[in-house]
């Protein structure tokens, strides 16, 4: 993914979403919520999901202990995850 890409996913979507909200609390519910929410075509969600993704596997991992299962997608030209 492109600069450009990851950019538009945290400030579009990702941070008014999550906001303030505490790292161990993003459950998978919540996921699904930002999901549900982003109102694009099914590649570009998957894009946006996959930029959080990324987000939160880097994270330190000392604080973040697990990530929660992101939930799958359907749609055109989308791989489950």
């Amino acid at each position: 993914m492109s600069k450009r890409l990851f950019y538009f996913s945290i400030c579009n979507h990702i941070i008014p979403f999550l906001g303030d909200i505490f790292l161990p609390n993003i459950t998978k519910n919540v996921l699904r919520e930002l999901q549900n929410s982003i109102k694009q075509q099914p590649k570009t969600k998957k894009n946006i999901m996959d930029t959080l993704s990324a987000m939160l596997r880097d994270a330190c991992p000392d604080f973040v202990q697990k990530v929660s299962q992101f939930p799958g997608f359907k749609g055109k030209r989308c791989r489950k995850l």
